[in-house]
């Protein structure tokens, strides 16, 4: 009885670390290696919001390698672009009312960020925050 016991034990003993052991990947399953670059550049799109009354959607978009503003209509159709921002990306923004896009840039590379008011009508921004050497941020 103590010998077949033994023996069940060992067994079962051995099976567990048996499964402990992974099996190496064959060599045709490894995968291709990603390119560093794939990791820093930007998102074909990102940070979609739809405006309240539910009629357009903005989002994020490359545009002269850097995140500016597009908006859509929701049915569908072809995407405007609202900001022409080169210099820096935009990181966020949210909709004021229907008509107004706001958004925080960093225009001098200084931290001072200035919130800025777009038209989702005709583009046209405008800085609200224009002071030197001041920093504003919107907290929601």
């Amino acid at each position: 009885m103590k010998m077949i016991l033994f023996a069940l034990i060992s067994f079962l003993v051995g099976g567990f670390l048996s499964a402990q052991t992974p099996t190496p990947a064959p060599i045709s399953k490894i995968p291709p290696k990603i390119p560093v670059r794939d990791f820093f550049r930007n998102p074909v799109s990102r940070g979609y919001d739809l405006s309240p009354d539910g009629r357009m959607i903005s989002f994020l978009q490359p545009w002269e390698s850097r995140l500016n503003i597009f908006v859509r209509p929701v049915g569908g159709g072809e995407a405007r672009r609202l900001t022409s921002e080169k210099d820096r990306d935009i990181q966020q923004y949210f909709w004021k009312g229907n008509d107004f896009v706001i958004y925080a840039m960093d225009d001098r590379g200084d931290e001072n960020f200035h919130l800025k008011r777009v038209k989702v009508k005709d583009g046209e921004v405008k800085d609200l925050t224009p002071f030197p050497k001041v920093r504003s941020e919107v907290v929601d």
